[in-house]
C-alpha cells in the first residue's frame, strides 16, 4: 500500500520579504535614535539615568518572549521581581529600542500619583483602551479625567473606606473554607480561593459605593 501526500505550499514574494526586513530595520534604527537622544538630554536636564535591562538579543526581543512565556507558564511578576533584584527597583525594559520604565520604588509612585499633570497615562494608552473603556475615568486625560475625579471624590472618603466590616465578612467567609478543607485533610488550589476573593471583595466594594449586595457576579 502506497500513501500519497499532496502538500500545496504558498510562497512569499521576495519581494515582500525584502520589503517587511525593510520596513523592520528602519523602525529598529528609528527606535534605537530616539533612544540615545532621551539620554543624550538627559544629563542636560539634571535627570539620573534609569538601568536598561541588557537582553540577549537585539531590542531585548528575549525579554519580550520571556514575558509572553511567563504570562502562561509562570507567575508574571517573577521576572520582573528578578529584574529588580539585577537593575534596583527602578529599570527600563527597553523592548524594541522603546522605554518602558518599571518601578517598585514607592517614592516613585507617591511622586507620579502627586504630579498627574505630568504624568499622564498618553495617547496611546487612551486609544488602546478607547474600545473597552470609551471616555471613562481610566481612559481620558486632561479636563475630562478632572471631571470624572471630582465626580468619584466623594465615593471614597476616609468614612466610607473605613467601613472594614464589608471586606471582613468576605475574610471570614475565605478562612471558614480553609478550615473545612483543612479539616478534610484535602488538598487545595489556593489560587481559585484567592480568584473567588477577589471577586467577593469587588462585590464589597461595590456595596461600599452603591450601597446595595451583590453576592454574586
Amino acid at each position: 500500500m502506497f500513501w500519497s501526500l499532496d502538500v500545496s505550499m504558498t510562497f512569499v514574494p521576495l519581494e515582500y520579504v525584502l520589503a517587511s526586513a525593510f520596513v523592520g530595520a528602519l523602525m529598529a534604527l528609528y527606535g534605537a535614535r530616539r533612544s540615545r537622544n532621551t539620554d543624550e538630554r538627559g544629563p542636560i536636564n539634571g535627570i539620573q539615568p534609569v538601568p536598561k535591562i541588557k537582553g540577549k538579543w537585539p531590542g531585548n526581543i528575549d525579554i519580550l518572549l520571556e514575558l509572553i512565556y511567563s504570562e502562561s507558564s509562570d507567575y508574571p511578576t517573577e521576572g520582573i521581581a528578578r529584574w529588580c533584584k539585577e537593575y534596583g527597583p527602578t529599570f527600563d525594559m527597553n523592548i524594541l529600542w522603546s522605554h518602558q520604565i518599571v518601578s517598585a520604588d514607592p517614592t516613585v509612585g507617591r511622586a507620579v500619583l502627586h504630579d498627574l499633570d505630568n504624568f499622564e497615562k498618553s495617547e496611546k494608552w487612551n486609544r488602546m483602551c478607547h474600545t473597552f473603556l470609551g471616555d471613562g475615568i481610566f481612559a481620558v486625560d486632561g479636563p475630562l479625567w478632572e471631571r470624572h475625579r471630582a465626580t468619584a471624590r466623594p465615593f471614597f472618603s476616609r468614612s466610607r473606606l473605613a467601613d472594614v466590616q464589608l471586606l471582613e465578612r468576605h475574610v471570614d467567609a475565605l478562612l471558614e473554607g480553609l478550615q473545612r478543607r483543612a479539616a478534610q485533610s484535602a488538598a487545595l488550589d489556593m489560587q481559585v480561593l484567592v480568584k473567588i476573593y477577589i471577586f467577593r471583595g469587588t462585590g464589597a466594594a461595590t456595596e461600599s459605593l452603591t450601597g446595595r449586595q451583590r453576592s454574586r457576579l
